[in-house]
């Protein structure tokens, strides 16, 4: 069914059915005067039963079908407004933020101490592990040292005790401080590098992205 906003010959018209004595009461059309809108049938049944009760053809031209329907335009009814939420429905939603922001705040704790956790924990394994390796260092230093008074109080065995004492002393102490040498280098390039890694800026290019929806491919 087409409603339509009827044109001033339509209403003319509809006021001149509506005043038709031969017609029963049930056949009167009731709408607001004037009328809002009409439904195409009901103009449909206007202009047969003006026709039917023409004599002159000029009359009978004037109430056709397609006379009628010039200058009207489809009617597109508004949309009823949205009905007021109710007071049940007000608060149960206002339940759901509720319980919506606590579950937020419960996730972002825990984030949160999931997060702690693994610091910790990942410093006590670095921690640990870095003790070891300090050790380790430590113990190859000594045994540097050690070996190489060994080996110089060995081969200088026909030495006396003293000279050869001396020498040993002396060659140990030569080892010590290059090995202290070579670890502080060590130790300096270490945080060199880490200090380069924490100023260096992360780089972000895009290579392609997508559409949704449509499937093609942007590059």
């Amino acid at each position: 069914m087409v409603l339509l906003i009827p044109s001033e010959p339509l209403v003319s018209a509809l006021k001149e059915y509506n005043n038709l004595s031969a017609l029963p009461d049930t056949e009167l059309i009731q709408c607001d005067d004037p009328p809002t809108y009409l439904d195409h049938r009901t103009i449909k049944k206007i202009s047969s039963t003006l026709i039917a009760h023409q004599t002159s053809p000029e009359n009978v031209a004037t109430y056709r079908l397609s006379r009628l329907l010039r200058g009207c335009a489809v009617y597109i009814p508004s949309k009823p407004p949205k009905p007021e939420p109710t007071e049940e429905y007000k608060a149960l939603m206002a339940h759901l933020r509720v319980q919506a922001e606590a579950e937020s705040y419960r996730t972002m704790l825990n984030q949160s101490d999931h997060m702690l956790t693994s610091l910790k924990e990942g410093e006590e394994e670095y921690t640990m592990k870095q003790l070891k390796s300090d050790l380790s260092l430590i113990v190859n230093v000594l045994f540097s040292i050690l070996a190489t008074g060994g080996a110089v109080w060995a081969v200088a065995s026909s030495w006396e005790v003293p000279e050869r004492f001396a020498l040993a002393f002396v060659a140990a102490i030569v080892v010590g401080v290059a090995e202290i040498v070579v670890l502080g280098s060590y130790y300096r390039k270490i945080e060199e590098a880490k200090l380069l890694e924490r100023k260096r800026v992360e780089r972000k290019e895009v290579l392609r992205t997508w559409e949704v929806g449509s499937g093609k491919k942007i590059e």
